[in-house]
C-alpha cells in the first residue's frame, strides 16, 4: 500500500525542514519480532496534587494561584479553564490520578455527622509539611469526578491510610487505619453513580522510603485486606469492581516482599513511586539529565520490581498484579524550574516511558498534570510544556505492544513499540507497523541511523521503505531549556482558545538516511514494516477452563495447573523447543503476564504448563503467526 493510501485525507507537511548541518555518528539500530511486554491500553496518566498556594521549595513558589488567579491543587483547580479543557481532552482517555502527600492529611465531608469535621488546609510550622487539615467535600468530589467521566478520564483516588493512627514522633505512628470516613467516601460514590477506576491508600507510608510515616509491612498489607473487603461489599467482584492500587511508595525490595505477602493477593495492581533525579534544588540536574548513565536507576527500578512480582506470583499461586509506576516528577520537592519543565525534561520522561513499558508496566503516572516546576502544563499560562506534547505523541503513536531494540552507541537510545490504530487525527495504521523512539544525547554530533534491522529468520532494513518523522529540537535552537519545541521546524504551541496544532509527519517516499538531530528526539512510524508480532497464535481452553471464566470463579491454587494445561496449535517451527513470553488478559483490561513459559511443540501441537499468571479469555504469544484454522474457542 502507498504511503499515502496510509494517511487518506491528512494534510502533508510538503516542506523541507533545514536543521544545522554537523558532522554525524553512524548509529545502527537492531529490533526483534517478538513482543517482549505489553503496557495497558490507557499507559499514559497524569496526577493531580492537594499541594496549597503556600508550598514553596527553594525559594520558588510552584503551587501558587496563576495571574488568572487559578491554583493547580485539588480543591481549587478551575476545570473550566479553556485551555485546561483543551489540555485535558487531548491527552484523553488516560488515566488521572488525584493524590500526593498531604492525601494523609484529608478528611472527607460527611453531612450529619457531627462526629466528623472537615477543615481546609492551613499553614503550621510545627506539621511535618508544613501544613494541618484538609477538606474533601461531597460537592468538590461530585464536581471533579463527573469532569473525569465527561472528559473521558479514568479516575483514581488515593485515600487517607493515616487516619485512625496517632502520631508519636518524627515518622513513627501507632495504632491502626480506621476505613469508617474512607468508606463514607466510597458509599456516596457508589450510591451517586459517580465513576472510579482504582482506589489508592496511603501516600509514602511505608518501609524505610517513608517520608510522613515508615509503617511495618504487615500493617500495611492488612489495610489493604480491608480495604479490598469495603470495595467488595460496595462494588462486587466481578466487572466494573474498582481497581485496588498500591502500596505507592519507594521500592523497597524486603518490605515489598513482606507486604506482598500480608496483603494476601488484595491489590490489581502494585504501584512504586520514584524520583531517579534526586533533589529540585540540585543545580546540575540539566547535565544530569543530558548523561544517559541517570536512566540506571530506573532501568534496575523497574526490573527488580518486575522480578520481584514474577518470583511472588509463581510460589504462590496468586494472579499477576499489572504492575505501576504510581507518581514520577523526575526531581522531587516540585522538581527543578528551567529544567523539569522545559524541552531538556524530554530526556528523562521520554526514556523512562520507554523504559517502564519494555519492563511490561501497565500504567506510567506524571507527577503533574499541572502543579509544581514539573507539570506537563505551564501553571501560569496553561500553556502545554514540552513534555505534554511528548507524552501526547507516544501516546498516540506508540501501542502496547513493545518490541526488543538495540542501539550501537550509548549516548542513542531508542524504544519500539507497535503503531497504535486509530487515533483521531493520526493516520490509521494497518498492523505491522512500528514506530521507534529515538533520543540523541550528543551535543557535538547528529545521529545518522544507518541500519534499522528487524530480526527474525532473515534481515530487512526498514529504511529501505516509507516512513512518517516527527522530529522534536528545541523551540530556541543551542538551548535546551526552551519552553516550547519545534515539531519537523514547527513550533508547538496552542492558541488562546484551545486549538491545538496539526502535528503533522514528515512523509519520506523513499530510501532516505534517518537522521536525529544532536540534543534531539522523535517518534519514527514505519507503515510497511509487517512485524508480525501481533498476530499470536490461538489456544484451546480445556473444559474446566471455559466453564471457570464464564462464570468468573476465583481459582484455587491446586486448579492452576488444571485451567492452563491446553492445547495450542501453530503452524511455524513444529519441532522446536523455546522459551515465550505470554501476554494474558485480565478481568480489568490488558496486561503482562511477566513469566516466560517452556512452549514444546509436538505434531504441529503444543502444551503449555503455565501455573503462575492469569487469562481470562485467551492466551497469545507475540512471536508466532496465527494458524490459518482456528481452533474452537466455544
Amino acid at each position: 500500500m502507498a504511503l499515502r493510501g496510509v494517511l487518506g485525507s491528512l494534510p502533508v507537511l510538503d516542506h523541507s525542514v533545514a536543521f544545522e548541518v554537523l558532522p554525524a555518528k553512524n548509529v545502527g539500530l537492531v529490533m526483534g519480532m517478538d513482543v517482549v511486554a505489553r503496557t495497558g491500553e490507557e499507559y499514559i496518566c497524569a496526577t493531580t496534587d492537594w499541594w496549597p498556594p503556600t508550598k514553596c521549595d527553594y525559594g520558588t513558589c510552584a503551587w501558587s494561584d496563576a495571574p488568572s488567579g487559578s491554583n493547580p491543587s485539588i480543591p481549587n483547580l478551575d476545570l473550566n479553564k479553556p485551555l485546561f479543557k483543551a489540555a485535558f481532552d487531548a491527552l484523553s482517555p488516560f488515566i488521572w490520578r488525584l493524590g500526593g502527600s498531604l492525601q494523609d492529611d484529608i478528611t472527607y465531608e460527611e453531612p450529619g455527622n457531627p462526629e466528623v469535621t472537615c477543615p481546609p488546609i492551613t499553614n503550621d510550622p510545627d506539621a511535618q509539611w508544613g501544613f494541618i487539615g484538609g477538606c474533601l467535600t461531597r460537592a468538590r468530589w461530585t464536581e471533579i469526578a463527573s469532569f473525569a467521566r465527561d472528559h473521558n478520564a479514568k479516575l483514581v483516588f488515593g485515600l487517607n491510610g493515616l487516619h485512625g493512627r496517632r502520631h508519636v514522633k518524627d515518622r513513627e505512628w501507632t495504632g491502626s487505619w480506621d476505613p469508617t470516613n474512607a468508606k463514607s467516601l466510597m458509599s456516596y460514590t457508589k450510591e451517586s453513580g459517580l465513576p472510579i477506576h482504582a482506589w489508592e491508600l496511603g501516600n509514602e507510608l511505608g518501609g524505610w522510603n517513608g517520608i510522613q510515616a515508615q509503617l511495618g509491612a504487615q500493617e500495611v498489607g492488612r489495610d489493604f485486606v480491608a480495604l479490598r473487603s469495603i470495595v467488595t461489599e460496595l462494588w462486587g467482584s466481578g466487572e466494573g469492581s474498582p481497581l485496588i492500587v498500591g502500596p505507592d511508595t519507594g521500592l523497597d525490595i524486603p518490605w515489598f516482599t513482606d507486604f506482598l505477602k500480608a496483603a494476601n493477593g488484595s491489590l490489581d495492581a502494585v504501584a512504586i513511586h520514584m524520583y531517579a533525579l534526586g533533589a529540585g534544588v540540585d543545580p546540575t540536574l540539566a547535565e544530569k539529565i543530558m548523561d544517559p548513565a541517570h536512566m540506571a536507576t530506573a532501568s534496575k527500578t523497574a526490573q527488580d520490581l518486575a522480578t520481584l512480582i514474577t518470583n511472588l506470583a509463581a510460589t504462590s499461586g496468586e494472579e499477576v498484579p499489572q504492575l505501576w509506576m504510581g507518581e514520577d516528577g523526575g526531581a522531587y520537592n516540585s522538581g527543578r524550574n528551567g529544567t523539569t519543565n522545559r524541552f531538556t525534561a524530554g530526556f528523562w520522561s521520554l526514556n523512562e516511558l520507554g523504559i517502564f513499558a519494555r519492563a511490561g508496566f501497565s500504567v506510567y503516572c506524571r507527577q503533574t498534570l499541572l502543579g509544581g516546576n514539573y507539570g506537563l502544563l505551564d501553571k501560569d499560562t496553561l500553556q502545554p510544556n514540552p513534555d505534554f506534547f511528548n507524552y501526547l505523541l507516544f501516546k498516540r503513536l506508540m501501542g502496547p505492544e513493545v518490541l526488543d531494540v538495540q542501539s550501537s552507541r550509548r549516548e542513542v537510545t531508542a524504544y519500539a513499540h507497535c503503531t497504535r490504530r486509530g487515533i483521531a487525527g493520526f493516520p490509521i495504521f494497518e498492523a505491522g507497523a512500528v514506530t521507534v523512539l529515538i533520543l540523541n544525547f550528543m551535543s557535538d554530533f547528529d545521529a545518522e541511523i544507518g541500519t534499522m534491522t528487524v530480526t527474525r529468520d532473515a534481515q530487512k532494513d526498514l529504511l529501505t521503505g516509507p516512513r512518517l518523522e516527527y522530529t522534536l529540537t528545541s523551540g530556541t535552537p543551542g538551548e535546551l531549556n526552551s519552553t516550547f519545541s519545534n515539531l519537523n521546524g514547527q513550533p508547538l504551541r496552542v492558541s488562546e482558545t484551545g486549538i491545538f496544532p496539526a502535528m503533522l509527519p514528515l512523509i519520506i517516499q523513499r530510501e532516505q538516511t534517518l537522521t536525529v538531530p544532536k540534543q534531539s528526539y522523535g517518534f519514527y512510524v514505519f507503515p510497511e514494516a509487517r512485524v508480525q508480532a501481533w498476530d499470536g497464535i490461538y489456544v484451546e481452553f480445556c473444559n474446566i477452563a471455559r466453564n471457570v471464566l464464564r462464570k468468573g470463579k476465583r481459582l484455587g491454587t491446586s486448579e492452576w495447573g488444571k485451567l492452563f494445561e491446553c492445547t495450542a496449535y501453530s503452524e511455524r517451527h513444529p519441532d522446536r523447543t523455546r522459551d515465550y513470553r505470554i501476554l494474558s488478559m485480565t478481568r480489568h483490561g490488558a496486561s503482562m503476564g511477566q513469566i516466560k513459559h517452556r512452549c514444546v511443540y509436538l505434531d504441529g501441537m503444543a502444551r503449555w504448563q503455565v501455573h503462575s499468571t492469569k487469562s481470562d479469555f485467551v492466551l497469545l504469544v507475540g512471536s508466532l503467526k496465527a494458524p490459518s484454522v482456528r481452533p474452537n474457542m466455544k
